[in-house]
């Protein structure tokens, strides 16, 4: 019994460890999403949030993962294929079946969460198996893209019995989209050793000279937009201001330690966290109210 035990948990340190570095990127900030921005039949909604979107995730992982195992070894290598805790042939495997398993998952919660899963499928593909990544203006849309599907989804089982998004929402997943498109870059100052051995162009490289202080400009760009989209309390835009000004502040500052790109992108999605939780803010009270109202 405890041989079982050590292998379940060895396999699922494994599926952990593929998955690690997008928790704070997707995971996170997409159920923050969903949760502020759908109509939210229950909150134990937020299960069947994580439990879409962790697989999909997973998906794409283990498709980047796999095309390029060897760009690991110098930017991630805690990862299951460069720390040779598997081979390469069982997550290739496990990437293609993926697909119709996160088709079936989907089809529990309709035929519009199938197809933001069946488009996403499609992303990936592009990204990764076609090489899309290996430049910085299709890898950032692709990123976007890809965000946006899996906000929709998240969005949809959010609220369950939904057949379509509001406008408001759509335009919501539309500015988070546009945000990620102009910033996701921030992951690529601590990548640059492996994308330059593997012949990418990413901003970073392709743009050495400005690219901190383009995506820095960007930031505050956002956050300003957003303060006054959302119409925020003085006190919680200065505050979404400033932590911006502090993320590319420290781009800035600390441009030769790959520690501190990495310190930097940590904060970054911190950022993009809160950003996304901007609709609660906005609607805190009624966000509130509703809360207390399931309570009874």
């Amino acid at each position: 019994m405890s041989r079982l035990f050590s292998i379940i948990a060895y396999h699922t340190t494994t599926l952990y460890l593929f998955t690690k570095s997008d928790i704070m990127t997707t995971l996170i900030p997409v159920s923050v999403f969903a949760c502020t921005s759908a109509p939210l039949e229950r909150w134990n909604r937020l299960a069947h949030i994580i439990a879409w979107t962790w697989p999909h995730m997973l998906q794409a992982d283990l498709s980047n993962q796999t095309v390029h195992p060897e760009e690991d070894v110098l930017n991630k290598p805690y990862r299951p294929l460069p720390s040779q805790r598997l081979s390469l042939r069982n997550p290739t495997v496990l990437r293609w079946v993926m697909i119709p398993l996160c088709l079936l998952l989907s089809s529990m919660y309709g035929c519009k969460v199938v197809q933001s899963s069946a488009v996403l499928a499609f992303l990936i593909i592009l990204y990764n198996e076609c090489g899309f990544a290996g430049n910085f203006v299709t890898k950032n849309i692709l990123n976007a893209a890809g965000l946006a599907c899996f906000e929709t989804g998240s969005v949809l089982i959010a609220g369950a019995g939904l057949l379509h998004l509001e406008s408001t929402t759509s335009l919501m997943i539309c500015i988070s989209s546009a945000v990620f498109a102009t910033t996701i870059h921030v992951q690529d100052f601590r990548d640059i050793k492996g994308d330059t051995r593997l012949g990418r162009r990413t901003l970073p490289i392709v743009f050495p000279a400005g690219a901190r202080e383009t995506v820095t400009f960007t930031l505050l760009s956002w956050s300003i937009f957003l303060a006054h989209f959302w119409q925020l309390r003085p006190a919680i835009a200065v505050f979404l201001i400033g932590f911006a000004g502090y993320v590319g502040g420290r781009l800035i500052a600390y441009r030769t330690s790959i520690e501190a790109d990495e310190w930097s992108y940590y904060w970054y999605n911190v950022w993009v966290i809160f950003v996304h939780a901007l609709p609660a803010l906005h609607g805190f009270p009624q966000l509130v109210k509703r809360a207390s109202g399931e309570l009874r």
